[in-house]
């Protein structure tokens, strides 16, 4: 028998399932594949950010030096999920913007000399620059750091204004300290300003004395009789009160000032202010002593303010002031003397003012050390004097009608008195001089020291 060849084997498609390829190609990928791998993707640029600490769609950029050292707190050098936490925060705090309510500052600042506005042209707080005057403003930040205390004074020295002189001879001149000066009578431009003004309405010629309670003083040029009634053609000097002001912490303010001369002076500034009621009280206490022996000046005073608002427009202010002011001022004396003393200029120093004797440089020897350039106008001494009394009340009541509107009452009361003890003699004598009635208590003897034929008036 014969074989035939084998045939070959042939393996049934049933028989097992065919082997898939390792790494099908996109042409054999079917959609549902190419679906979930677009998932898988999507899905891993979704939580890698989160999982390093960002957000999508914030850079991660490479931190900064600065970054590193104010937020690298484990000092890796980079910056973890925490500190970039922290960083973000930072940064988001930095972004935002504060919107603040609008309002406008109608006071002036304290720590400044400028003064930005007024009470004393209308009444009412008005900014300079919408007022066509010349005004001269001094405010207390300028007061307290030049340590004015007479404003008379201060308005001449610094203001520009005439000295307050009581008369042109050559007795009295005010313009040195110690001298004698008359509050209620200045100049401006050589024009007379008489009755100085407190707050813009009473006349209180002593107001100018002592600034212990005044806020600032205003020098207004011109004649204003529109604004001021009798209005002087030099202008208007008016002062404005401390005030006792709403809304205010308590505060105590204490003051003490002395120099080379023997001056002391103290003062006391103390205030409180709730939402409707505010007081403040100022006290002073000075004893002021000049270069030229036996001239001086002592003071006493106190000042209690108030207020009151009681509603939202309605506001009541109080004021009370009591002061008082001894002053042994300068004065030049005549000199009589014996008829055979002469000076270098071969005239007689008999009859002569004492303010013409110090001009020779030997003035000293020829009155026995009586006179100098520093005693010229001490020989009258504590008989020639000004003492002052002073006390003022006063009451306002503000009301705002409507917007733009307001009416403003006011009361004021000011009582002074000049009660001095005055020499009715200016004329001293030598020893010598004729007329001289001194009488020695031990020897007997008459005319051996200077002396004074005086008795006293009391003028108020």
């Amino acid at each position: 028998m014969q074989r035939s060849p084998a045939a070959p084997h042939q393996r049934n498609p049933a028989d097992s399932p065919p082997r898939r390829p390792a790494h099908p190609s996109p042409q054999a990928m079917t959609p549902s594949i190419r679906f979930r791998l677009l998932a898988a993707v999507l899905a891993a640029a979704l939580l890698l950010p989160a999982a390093l600490g960002q957000t999508p769609g914030t850079p991660t950029a490479t931190p900064t030096p600065e970054d590193l050292a104010r937020y690298d707190r484990n000092k890796n050098g980079r910056l973890d999920p925490e500190e970039l936490a922290a960083k973000a925060a930072d940064d988001a705090r930095r972004g935002e913007a504060i919107t603040l309510t609008v309002f406008e500052v109608t006071a002036d600042p304290t720590d400044t000399y400028e003064a930005t506005n007024t009470t004393s042209i209308t009444g009412t707080n008005t900014p300079l620059g919408k007022t066509p005057l010349d005004a001269r403003i001094f405010n207390r930040q300028m007061l307290d750091e030049l340590g004015v205390v007479d404003l008379t004074d201060m308005l001449w020295k610094i203001g520009g204004l005439g000295p307050a002189v009581i008369n042109t001879n050559e007795d009295v001149r005010g313009t040195l300290e110690g001298d004698r000066q008359d509050p209620k009578s200045m100049s401006m431009r050589g024009l007379q300003i008489n009755n100085p003004r407190r707050d813009g309405f009473l006349r209180s010629d002593t107001t100018l004395l002592d600034s212990f309670d005044l806020e600032r003083v205003e020098a207004i040029g011109g004649s204003n009789s529109l604004l001021f009634g009798s209005g002087d053609a030099g202008g208007v000097i008016t002062s404005a009160s401390k005030r006792a002001y709403l809304n205010r912490r308590p505060s105590l303010t204490l003051r003490a000032t002395g120099d080379s001369e023997g001056t002391r002076r103290y003062t006391v500034d103390a205030q409180a202010g709730t939402r409707m009621f505010a007081l403040r009280f100022n006290g002073v206490n000075s004893d002021t002593k000049y270069f030229r022996p036996g001239t001086r000046q002592m003071a006493e005073g106190y000042h209690l303010a108030a207020t009151v608002q009681p509603w939202k427009r309605l506001t009541i202010r109080g004021e009370f002031r009591h002061f008082t002011r001894d002053t042994i001022f300068a004065q030049a004396v005549i000199v009589r003397a014996p008829l055979t003393l002469l000076l270098p200029n071969g005239a007689r120093v008999d009859n002569q003012n004492s303010r013409y004797l110090v001009a020779f440089p030997n003035v000293a020897e020829l009155t026995g050390g009586k006179f100098d350039l520093t005693k010229v106008d001490s020989a009258i001494g504590p008989f020639h004097r000004d003492s002052y009394d002073n006390e003022i009340k006063s009451v306002a009541v503000e009301t705002t009608l409507a917007e733009g509107l307001a009416l403003q009452l006011r009361y004021g009361q000011d009582a002074r008195i000049n009660d001095p003890l005055r020499a009715t003699s200016t004329t001293v004598f030598a020893p010598g001089a004729t007329g001289n009635n001194y009488v020695d208590p031990t020897s007997g003897l008459a005319g051996t020291q200077w002396a004074m034929n005086q008795s006293m008036n009391a003028t108020p």
